[in-house]
Parts: structure tokens; C-alpha cells; sequence
């Protein structure tokens, strides 16, 4: 059995030292963000909270492709607020439905057939 097959590392491999991939990733990283225009190009973090993703590429691309929910990047450095410590407004994503709000549909009317829901 060798090591891949054994899931391990070979001998002699640090597996948390950045290895050629990594690098090539970051010289990406360091392109991207700059034509984008982005300040950091590293993980997301801050006092309160902290993400692999990197926050200042993904913030500016939204900026850049005019996505309606890239008010969201924030939420890297700061934390997703699920509607508790502050409002969740997603009106751009996710539109409030037009109407009195007189169609309800009980527990029951939502256990139909697949084809009911298809548009």
C-alpha cells in the first residue's frame, strides 16, 4: 500500500507548509485582486470573525459585475447578522412579493406533486 492510497503524506512532506500550488494560487491572488482593485488579497479577518475566503477579491468582483448581492461581501469580516444583532436586507436577491399578502398557503397545500411546483 502506498502513502497516496493511504491517504498520507510522502515522507518527508510537511502537509501544512504551502507547497507549488499554493504559491501559483497566490500569484493569482495578487493578479486578480489588483486588476480588480482590491487592497487585500488574504483570508478575511477581523476581531469577530474569520473566513478562508478572501473577502477584498470577492467584494470587488461584485462591485465590478454589478451583482445586486454583493452587499454581502461585508459579511467575510463581520459575520453573517441572520436577522438578530442587525436587519438581514436581501430585498435585491430576493424581492418582496407583490400583493395584499392574502395567499397563504397552509402546511398541507405544499405537499403536492413535483409538477405543481415546475414553472
Amino acid at each position: 500500500m502506498s502513502w497516496a492510497s493511504a491517504g498520507g503524506h510522502p515522507p518527508g512532506v510537511d502537509p501544512i507548509s504551502p507547497g507549488p500550488a499554493e504559491k501559483e494560487r497566490g500569484v493569482f491572488r495578487r493578479m486578480l485582486g489588483e486588476a480588480l482593485g482590491a487592497n487585500d488579497v488574504g483570508p478575511a479577518r477581523s476581531a469577530t470573525c474569520s473566513a478562508e475566503l478572501r473577502g477584498g477579491p470577492h467584494a470587488q468582483r461584485g462591485l465590478c459585475a454589478r451583482d445586486p448581492g454583493s452587499h454581502v461581501a461585508h459579511w467575510c469580516w463581520g459575520g453573517a447578522p441572520a436577522g438578530i444583532a442587525a436587519d438581514c436586507i436581501l430585498d435585491e436577491l430576493f424581492p418582496a412579493a407583490d400583493g395584499d399578502g392574502d395567499e397563504v398557503l397552509a402546511r398541507g397545500d405544499l405537499a403536492g406533486p413535483a409538477e405543481y411546483f415546475a414553472k
